[in-house]
């Protein structure tokens, strides 16, 4: 639906969802909770419901606005198909053995960053609350408040920055900007877990929820910049797949061992989502950085193989 200099700022955009629907869901649980146990006995079909089962039925009479949305966006146009019509998984899976370093740069290097967005959801309320003396709402509305307004910010700059790099030819820019953010999310996870301030503490945590969101818009752009235009969806959610296996099931679980068998200390998590952002970050930067040049000769092949069918068509 976007041209390609446009793809990160529209992915970016999408992906904002993801940050507010994180940010709200912290800021406004524990009122949406109040509000269904003003309503009383509540009964559907002769169960009694309730007040967090009431939030969920408000929060999924949402996706009726989704579906009435999404009927409103037409289909686009498919142009540059270098296959046939119809891609088989084995097919696809061909493309991605043969451009192996690209998949596993985009894939593994930016699961890195999930990995880290998932451990800071999961175990910074923990820290502000265990570590900093905040009380639950507190905390909540602390790490809320970080993934509403510098995710939101990190991951519309970013998007902007990818479009005007691709725009001047720059085709590894996801990467350069990945690993920049990388580094960036490291310093700023290393100081929220090391801070003794409560001060330092919130501007390191905005800080890590910027460069957490930065480059996250640009890497599914960055996937369909280098994905035949028949293999897009099967691409796309091939890399959907592997940053939340990897990602999602990692990033909580990496923080608790390293709280249960490295420090063997439940008051020292903080040191744990260290430990955890020492260990992926620097990962992240360097798969991010090995894959460049590999992205660049993807694009590259992939063009030419658009240009020739053109030509011969």
């Amino acid at each position: 639906s976007f041209p390609r200099h446009q793809q990160s700022l529209a992915s970016s955009l999408y992906t904002l969802g993801a940050f507010l629907g994180l940010g709200l869901a912290l800021i406004l649980g524990g009122a949406l909770i109040e509000v269904a146990a003003g309503f009383g006995e509540v009964r559907l079909m002769g169960v009694v419901l309730r007040n967090w089962q009431l939030v969920f039925l408000m929060l999924g009479a949402l996706g009726f606005v989704g579906i009435a949305l999404m009927l409103t966006i037409s289909e686009p146009p498919r142009t540059g198909k270098v296959v046939g019509d119809v891609v088989s998984f084995a097919r696809t899976f061909g493309y991605i053995r043969a451009h192996a370093r690209t998949f596993t740069s985009l894939c593994v290097g930016f699961s890195c960053f999930i990995l880290m967005s998932s451990a800071m959801a999961a175990w910074s309320p923990s820290i502000l609350i265990r570590i900093h003396g905040f009380t639950a709402p507190e905390a909540g509305y602390a790490v809320g408040m970080a993934a509403l307004i510098p995710s939101g910010l990190g991951v519309l700059i970013g998007g902007m920055l990818i479009d005007r790099a691709v725009g001047r030819g720059i085709i590894d820019a996801p990467l350069r900007l990945g690993a920049i953010c990388g580094v960036g999310l490291l310093l700023a996870s290393l100081g929220f877990a090391t801070a003794t301030s409560s001060t330092m503490v919130l501007i390191c945590l905005a800080g890590a929820y910027f460069f957490l969101a930065m480059p996250l818009g640009a890497a599914p752009a960055a996937v369909q910049m280098v994905a035949p235009a028949t293999m897009r969806a099967q691409l796309s959610a091939f890399y959907i797949s592997a940053i939340n296996l990897i990602g999602l099931a990692l990033g909580p679980t990496a923080v608790a061992l390293f709280t249960d068998y490295v420090f063997k200390d439940e008051a020292l998590v903080h040191l744990s989502l260290a430990a955890t952002a020492a260990v992926f970050m620097p990962i992240a930067v360097l798969l991010l950085l090995w894959g460049r040049s590999a992205i660049i000769a993807t694009d590259k092949a992939l063009q030419e193989a658009i240009r020739t069918q053109e030509g011969g068509a």
